[in-house]
């Protein structure tokens, strides 16, 4: 998993030095209200550095979103916090999994490490809680992926 405590950047317990690209794995948890299901991909890849998020089109390269942050510790997080940002009785059971740590990087984004897995939370609003939870995996290669690279790389 990679994060970013006190300016260094690690991916599975090992210092990184370089950006690491993302993609979808799997849907931990979608909103009873939304209407949306990703089937195999979100349509996006996932660029993590170390105070920014970038959610790529994965077919154009078109950057559609540019989430900056503090470079913030990662906080344990407790069962009671998780179930706390999900509607009441939503909250996917995580009773299993032993290290639990989230980053807040906006009042709508979160990442989670989940006995090193990385996930990629979107909060709605207090009311609704958290919106969808996904998966995310390391993008294999040691190139970026074709749709990210933009003319001046």
């Amino acid at each position: 998993m990679r994060y970013s405590d006190n300016a260094e950047i690690y991916c599975f317990g090992a210092r990184l030095t370089e950006p690491s690209y993302y993609r979808y794995s799997f849907t931990v948890y979608i909103n009873p209200l939304s209407s949306y299901l990703p089937v195999g991909t979100t349509g996006l890849l996932y660029l993590l550095e170390d105070k920014s998020l970038t959610f790529f089109d994965d077919k154009t390269g078109e950057t559609r979103l540019n989430v900056t942050f503090e470079n913030k510790p990662w906080e344990q997080m407790s069962l009671e916090e998780w179930a706390g940002m999900f509607m009441e009785g939503e909250a996917p059971d995580i009773s299993g999994i032993v290290e639990r740590r989230m980053k807040q990087l906006t009042d709508k984004y979160y990442l989670f490490d989940m006995d090193g897995g990385l996930w990629l939370g979107e909060y709605g609003d207090e009311q609704i809680g958290m919106w969808s939870v996904y998966e995310l995996t390391l993008h294999e290669g040691d190139k970026p992926p074709a749709a990210a690279v933009t003319p001046d790389e």
